[in-house]
């Protein structure tokens, strides 16, 4: 995925120079890339929670990430005696390709660290009706808390519902979004493991509801709901639906939004995405599927286990989180006196067709070079001018060096930037948050890095590894020069999702 700062232009970036009329000055008859020209797509509320902290949605979470604080801490004895009590027999790759088999037998053998949610309550924080809530799962309580908060950083405000009781008292129903921007609004809801929390909670006591009777909310809470939940509780009316590309759903969710202002079926889509594997409910499922696949790291010392880029990697953490997005034509934007965080200049999604749990390193490199020569055929750009003037927000969940994301990610951008790719400034999330699953923290800091110069470094980074070469790894802080911004995301099944903007 490519963006760009909106207004930024450098001849030697852009060639393509905007017309200076809007977009309904454009014929009628004209193609999407052309009406693009004239009113481009643009980025206009993010939002983000994250494990750790005090709360999941504080209002500095942004900033934690920049000051490199950890969201990660040490599970209790009892969320490590679970996974023991499984069975576990662990899949161990080494960096010379050689695959054993070693069963887990005490805490050293599993996960021990993990990114856990603080506190969050929907109902107290929102002020959505607790009776509501109950037919909700983790993922939607937490999309749509990150969904309002998204709105709420777009200026889209919500707005009073009202109903006439009885002797004419006027009173309010509900708040949503305004009439003028029910119909022509999407919802992509973006989560790896949406429903599941509340299946497993209810497996435990038979679907019991607290008062002896099987849940008769059942079905609400364990379907992928939190587009359609989100959409009854704002108003939204335009098209809805939901996504899962594992860790790469959000990213992806760029492209459906991008299809769909495409073919003008929307003006705006608001992306919600949320995962909590973490929890009460999921932990020794999920943490046990990590562990059983050879994929999660099993140290207790975090700086010693989230290792992006680093010579020894070993695995990654578990995570949870929300982030939500606000993507527009800039007209819409334009009318309510919003000034964009980016524009969004394309998306690339593919599918590699390869194993359930290995990266074709060789199909995600041609298709990342594939995606720059679209985007240098569209927008004028150099890739080789550009680089030095670019912020890769890298998606590097620090899993096993052979094969791993950090080695798929690293190849592709060698093989799309060659000799420039050192000069490519590269941030990651990873190291502090944990593997959120489906959720874009990584976009979403790097919307925040757009609006405000200022990024996260890489996290606990020591040892150089040769394979990778010599990157120009994030330090942190202030970056309010850089322009051109891009994320990538491999992932197991799907080699990436891929966008470009400043």
């Amino acid at each position: 995925m490519l963006h760009r700062l909106l207004g930024f232009q450098k001849p030697q970036y852009f060639k393509q120079q905007r017309p200076k009329s809007n977009r309904l000055q454009v014929s009628a008859s004209a193609g999407y890339a052309d009406r693009r020209l004239t009113d481009p797509y643009v980025i206009t509320g993010i939002s983000l929670g994250l494990p750790g902290g005090e709360r999941v949605f504080d209002e500095d979470t942004f900033e934690r990430l920049v000051r490199g604080e950890t969201c990660l801490s040490e599970v209790s004895d009892e969320y490590k005696q679970r996974l023991l009590d499984k069975n576990i027999v662990r899949l161990i790759k080494g960096r010379d390709g050689s695959v054993n088999m070693d069963q887990a037998t005490e805490f050293g053998d599993i996960p021990q660290l993990a990114g856990i949610k603080s506190a969050f309550d929907i109902s107290e924080e929102f002020g959505i009706d607790p009776k509501v809530v109950l037919a909700w799962d983790i993922t939607t309580q937490l999309a749509v808390a990150a969904g309002l908060l998204a709105l709420r950083d777009a200026a889209i405000p919500l707005t009073p519902v009202e109903q006439i009781g009885k002797g004419g008292l006027r009173l309010i129903r509900n708040w949503q979004v305004p009439q003028i921007h029910r119909e022509r609004t999407g919802i992509v809801f973006a989560s790896c493991f949406p429903g599941l929390q509340m299946a497993m909670k209810h497996a435990k006591s038979n679907g019991d509801d607290g008062e002896g009777r099987f849940d008769r909310r059942y079905l609400f809470q364990t379907l992928n709901m939190g587009h359609s939940q989100f959409a009854q509780y704002s108003g939204i009316r335009g098209p809805n639906t939901t996504i899962n590309l594992a860790c790469a759903s959000t990213t992806a969710a760029f492209g459906v939004a991008e299809d769909w202002l495409n073919s003008d079926r929307v003006d705006r889509v608001v992306i919600l995405s949320a995962d909590d594997v973490t929890g009460e409910d999921l932990w020794e499922w999920i943490g046990g599927g990590f562990a059983a696949s050879g994929a999660a790291a099993t140290g207790n010392v975090i700086e010693e286990a989230a290792l992006p880029f680093d010579r020894r990697r070993n695995g990654l953490v578990l995570g949870m989180g929300a982030a939500a997005f606000v993507i527009e034509r800039h007209s819409e934007a334009k009318a309510r006196g919003v000034q964009p965080i980016a524009e969004l200049l394309g998306t690339r999604t593919a599918n590699s067709a390869f194993h359930g749990t290995r990266l074709d390193v060789d199909h995600v490199a041609e298709t990342v070079n594939s995606f720059m020569s679209s985007m240098e055929q569209q927008w004028g750009i150099n890739r080789h001018v550009m680089a030095p003037d670019t912020v890769f927000f890298s998606h590097e969940t620090y899993t096993p060096a052979r094969g791993g994301s950090a080695q798929s990610e690293v190849r592709a951008l060698r093989e799309t930037f060659g000799e420039s790719t050192d000069s490519l400034v590269i941030a990651n999330t990873k190291g502090f948050t944990g593997h959120p699953m489906g959720v874009g923290i990584e976009d979403a800091s790097m919307f925040h890095g757009m609006k405000t110069g200022r990024i996260p470094p890489i996290a606990n980074h020591k040892e150089t590894d040769p394979e990778l070469g010599n990157l120009n790894l994030s330090k942190g802080g202030d970056y309010s020069d850089i322009p051109i911004w891009i994320t990538l995301c491999s992932r197991f099944w799907f080699s990436n999702g891929s966008f470009l903007g400043p």
